[in-house]
């Protein structure tokens, strides 16, 4: 295998001849995952799972992969981003854990996705350096200096034939990401960044493309129909489980879902640089029917004992299944009941995105608390008078934004046809326009009070509660959890 890096600033696998004899019948064979979110070990999903298998885990998924290769010894590992944040472990070690285990991976590829900058742009800065594999984002900038920090692209050559990779993470990146994490970077545009590194790929010889992307789904499709010279899009950030590639145009779209369930397996050969034969199936990691990579499990149980008798005290049993997602989610309610009473506020709200995990009925364990909301935000209130609060609830209405904050203290119906207000009650009583109302969120939300609630110009108090160390202790006083919730936000 023949490297080509361009703007390395981490240090890439050693380069070995090309393969001179093709046996396995594909020029190139892929296997890629996104969005582990540090789930080291089995774990069983909520979720499409009647049996209640295990599935996932890194040393397993490891294993998955040497078995493929065993096959294809040619094949490629690529990781589309978000291998941090998501356990405990990741949070303890800040990354730490996540870095060493990828560094027994293989891996030929890491695009950088936006939760590898929830600890820091300093993490990175300090491991490239040491890092045996190519971790890369070509549009992302220094500001100061323009320079590019991570890999810009690579190209692979096997059997003679070559092909262009395009690290993509999102453009939103600072909407997703606290403001000081990621101070003097900046994220251009995916598509721009896509054609111009095209055009100096085909100068070397380049004419086959794949882009290893963080940005979702729908972004994806988007930069297919954007950039039309793409073959093959490999993407993560949204989760997405994608069986079959999408089409846009002539290019493929593809993605595994997230946590390590599954592992997708590319296989394609070329003529003339465009796809002549494509094979892609996703498979799922199931520890039942795989041998652990002793190496990697080596790792795994050496953090998961660092940690382990803290993180698995039992503190409280859930009687329904904690189900997140959606205008209102039980465990969402649950947050935000929890976030009411330790701030005293007459609403709350928490944002679906930092609730990380399904929990099933049964015992609730510390490590499943810390699963759940892993980031570590802490508790903040601003004051708002009752006329301001009509008009804020309006403009969340308005802009959608109830579906992706669950709230706490409030009665809303909504007309779905006319987006009108029928009803609006905090604690039960209608809002008095002469009154203040206290509102509790987390930091994060926060930080964007005009996107999420129209707000300028408003005082912010951080009461500096960890929000994951609030949410354990209510389960620890409350001992019992029933899981149901009431009416709350309802779109007519």
């Amino acid at each position: 295998m023949v490297l080509v890096l361009m703007s390395v600033s981490c240090s890439a696998p050693k380069a070995t001849a090309v393969e001179a004899v093709n046996t396995s019948g594909y020029d190139f064979v892929i296997l890629h995952y996104n969005d582990f979110h540090a789930r080291n070990t089995p774990w069983v999903p909520t979720r499409s799972n009647a049996e209640g298998l295990e599935v996932g885990g890194a040393a397993y998924l490891d294993a998955m992969m040497d078995s493929v290769e065993a096959l294809y010894p040619h094949a490629l590992r690529f990781h589309a981003g978000d291998d941090f944040q998501g356990t405990p472990v990741s949070s303890i070690t800040r990354g730490g854990s996540q870095l060493e285990i990828l560094q027994k991976m293989g891996l030929d590829f890491f695009t950088i996705g936006n939760h590898e900058f929830d600890y820091g742009w300093s993490v990175w800065e300090s491991a490239l350096d040491t890092l045996r594999f190519p971790v890369g984002a070509a549009n992302l900038i220094l500001t100061e200096s323009g320079e590019k920090p991570l890999v810009e692209y690579m190209v692979f050559e096997k059997f003679g034939k070559k092909l262009g990779l395009i690290p993509l993470t999102t453009p939103e990146l600072k909407n997703l990401v606290l403001d000081s994490n990621i101070e003097g970077l900046h994220v251009e545009d995916p598509a721009r960044t896509a054609r111009e590194l095209i055009v100096k790929l085909k100068a070397e010889g380049v004419e086959f493309f794949v882009a290893l992307t963080h940005q979702g789904l729908d972004e994806d499709m988007k930069l297919a129909e954007d950039v039309p010279e793409l073959d093959l899009v490999i993407g993560g950030h949204s989760h997405s489980y994608v069986p079959t590639a999408k089409m846009q145009g002539k290019t493929r779209v593809v993605q595994t879902g997230s946590y390590g369930r599954n592992l997708g397996i590319i296989k394609l050969s070329l003529n003339e640089g465009d796809i002549s034969d494509f094979n892609y199936s996703l498979e799922e990691v199931q520890p039942g029917k795989l041998k652990a990579s002793a190496d990697i499990q080596a790792i795994v149980d050496k953090y998961e004992a660092m940690t382990g008798r803290e993180l698995n005290e039992v503190i409280g049993v859930l009687k329904k299944d904690w189900i997140r997602g959606g205008l209102v989610s039980n465990i969402g309610a649950w947050q935000c009941d929890v976030m009411l009473e330790a701030l005293d506020a007459d609403l709350a709200f928490q944002n679906n995105g930092g609730i990380r995990k399904d929990l099933k009925a049964g015992e609730i364990r510390v490590r499943d608390i810390w699963e759940i909301s892993p980031f570590g935000n802490t508790l903040v209130s601003f004051e708002i008078r009752g006329d301001q609060l009509e008009e804020m609830i309006a403009y969340m209405v308005r802009e959608f934004r109830f579906r992706s904050l669950q709230s706490g203290g409030l009665m809303l119906r909504v007309d779905k046809e006319s987006q009108q207000i029928r009803e609006l009650q905090v604690g039960g009583e209608a809002v008095d326009a002469e009154k203040t109302y206290r509102v509790v969120t987390n930091n994060y939300v926060a930080e964007s009070l005009e996107k999420n609630f129209g707000l300028k110009d408003t005082a912010v108090r951080d009461s500096y509660l960890v929000d994951r160390d609030v949410l354990i202790e209510a389960v620890r006083a409350q001992k019992f959890i029933d899981g149901t919730v009431g009416d709350r936000v309802i779109f007519e």
